[in-house]
């Protein structure tokens, strides 16, 4: 028995179209070898594999050029997950773990054309006496066990949403109803006869033998609709009886209930299992609408999330992915630090979506967006009547992040009071709701962030010591975009081929004069500033190529033209100023003066030679 997955790609050349994985290894890549073949340049021939391993699957990279990443970390071997987002060059897949378990046909069924006589019985479902009340007033009599029967196969499997609980109950049920010695479940795929087991079980011990299924008799039921009891080619024959229902609902064929008796059939069990035949396919028209809705929804996940992928080849950011791979299975508190716009939330949602905790919620919070006064019932939430306007219950923030994570950005605009109440929820693994003295357990993994030097702010008596001690568990520092330079151009066609889509543009590429104009401006708001640029030029293109004229002026010459020089000078004197008097106070230690001004010391040195002060340093 194999769990048929699938892949579906929600973007690069392949999108839209979606791929079983229904053999022991399939492959990808752009070679013609490979089992899912991709047109893409930045993926190699032969660029990873699925392997099948009992119910699971693993994705191997094969020493591919640009990688191979799962939910946006690079992988040597991985076991996928339900969800999971698997990314090659301009790809990406989500993986879709089947519920349901199919039987090979060629394991415990086999077809055959040489079975049986013509039908003795055949009967449309709309004839059956259970179905049609014109049709039941003629032949009530002798009926009433079989109604009961049929009432308690409909109780039973009325409100089930997957197919294999389905599958299961006629597992438990038809043997009391009808003198079953085995029994398929068949199913086409859509609009074709072509027809897989999806399950099979036995009334009596079939000793190893396979499940013999007559290919002509499931061939008519599919083709004319019709239900059919045969009987066999022998009277000497092993095998019994055999009744083929079909499966169909709403004008839609799903396949066929094919049950083989003990001894005989009669007319009341065609009658009966046409029934439970129509019963089921409009089980599993409502189990095929859900799991169709829920492919929508992994769709729109997987392309929200598409987005939220730390893009880039640099060894700075290679190395924060590895720190990504190594904490997110953990339940350790991160520590994300790094300047406005480099990213921060994005590697917070990836350490999620790659933990144990990443089927519950990911809580996001900027601490910095959210006035004082309000804080504290955003956190903590509030009972009702604990102020004026409380008229119900309310959960905060840490307990709707319960049993997954909750991220906590720009950490040191906290005040001081809800410092010490956030230090009590990482201590004691509970809170207490505002207006109530009841505590609330709580299982959350915290990751905080902040743009902040908080050893300077623990200094002057803005920070807890002992809660930065407990943040400060595992730290990841974000490079600003100004040193990680040659990640540039990649980001902006990354933002390139999303933005062309949502603003309908018909630009494919950046100009040789533009990447060279974006890849030597600071960046000071970084990634986040990039995007919006980005966005503006598209906008403003009026060719197939971004030109440096649609790029924004100070962009292009570090300020706007009429305030270039003035602005551009201004900044200049407030940068020497500061540095100087930070090297001052430092005794001329390049280290201590970067903590000083909360920058990078290798930041600070090409400020220094930026600005040639190393004269008036000297001097």
């Amino acid at each position: 028995m194999n769990q048929i997955s699938r892949l579906i790609t929600i973007s690069g050349p392949l999108k839209g179209q979606s791929f079983q994985i229904d053999h022991d290894e399939i492959s990808l890549g752009r070679g013609s070898v490979c089992t899912i073949r991709i047109q893409d340049s930045a993926i190699s021939r032969k660029h990873c594999v699925i392997q099948t391993h009992g119910n699971s699957h693993k994705i191997i990279d094969l020493t591919s050029l640009n990688g191979t990443f799962v939910n946006g970390i690079p992988i040597n071997e991985q076991i996928l997950q339900d969800g999971s987002q698997i990314e090659l060059g301009e790809s990406t897949f989500v993986y879709i773990k089947s519920g349901g378990e199919i039987h090979d046909q060629e394991g415990e069924v086999k077809m055959s054309s040489e079975l049986f006589l013509n039908s003795t019985l055949e009967l449309l479902p709309s004839d059956t006496m259970f179905l049609n009340p014109q049709a039941s007033r003629s032949r009530t009599k002798g009926s009433a066990l079989e109604l009961l029967s049929l009432l308690n196969i409909l109780t039973s499997i009325q409100n089930i949403a997957e197919p294999q609980e389905l599958y299961e109950k006629l597992a438990a049920l038809l043997p009391a109803v009808v003198p079953l010695r085995c029994c398929t479940i068949l199913l086409c795929e859509p609009g074709t006869t072509h027809v897989y087991s999806a399950a099979s079980f036995s009334g009596d011990a079939l000793n190893g033998q396979k499940i013999v299924v007559s290919s002509d008799i499931v061939q008519r039921v599919l083709t004319e609709g019709v239900a059919l009891l045969c009987d066999p080619a022998s009277r000497k024959s092993e095998s019994g009886s055999v009744i083929c229902v079909p499966l169909s609902s709403f004008q839609e064929k799903f396949g066929v209930l094919y049950v083989e008796a003990r001894e005989q059939f009669h007319a009341k069990h065609l009658e009966l299992l046409t029934a439970v035949g129509n019963i089921c396919a409009v089980t599993l028209h409502h189990a095929k609408k859900i799991e169709t809705l829920e492919s929508k929804t992994l769709l729109l996940e997987g392309e929200l999330n598409a987005r939220q992928t730390l893009v880039g080849s640099s060894s700075v950011i290679r190395h924060v992915h590895q720190m990504i791979a190594r904490v997110a299975p953990t339940d350790s508190t991160v520590m994300v630090l790094g300047e406005t716009g480099t990213g921060k939330e994005v590697v917070a949602s990836a350490i999620h979506r790659n933990s144990r905790r990443a089927k519950h919620a990911f809580v996001a919070i900027n601490c910095a967006a959210i006035p004082e006064s309000l804080m504290e019932s955003e956190l903590f939430g509030y009972t009702k009547g604990a102020f004026t306007g409380a008229m119900k219950d309310k959960k905060g923030k840490i307990e709707i992040a319960n049993a997954g994570t909750l991220f906590l950005d720009e950490v040191a605009d906290l005040s001081p009071m809800l410092q010490a109440k956030l230090l009590r929820v990482i201590q004691e693994r509970e809170l207490e709701r505002l207006g109530s003295s009841q505590t609330i357990p709580i299982d959350i993994r915290l990751i905080a962030a902040t743009n902040r030097d908080l050893k300077r702010a623990i200094e002057r008596g803005k920070f807890r010591e002992d809660l930065y001690h407990r943040l400060n568990v595992f730290v990841i520092d974000l490079p600003p975009l100004r040193q990680r330079r040659e990640d540039i151009p990649i980001l902006a066609n990354h933002f390139l081929t999303g933005l062309r889509q949502k603003l309908q543009k018909e630009v494919s590429s950046i100009s040789g004069p533009a990447t060279t104009a974006l890849i030597n401006y600071d960046w000071p708001g970084n990634v986040r500033e990039l995007e919006n640029t980005i966005e503006r030029a598209l906008i403003m293109a009026t060719t197939p190529a971004i030109s440096a004229q649609d790029l924004p002026e100070f962009v292009v010459s570090g300020a706007p033209a009429d305030l270039r020089l003035n602005y551009q000078s201004a900044v200049d004197r407030a940068k020497r100023q500061a540095i100087l008097i930070a090297l001052k106070k430092s005794g001329g230690n390049y280290t201590k003066a970067a903590e000083l001004l909360g920058l990078q010391r290798t930041y600070l040195h090409q400020l220094i030679r930026k600005l040639k002060i190393k004269h008036s340093i000297k001097s």
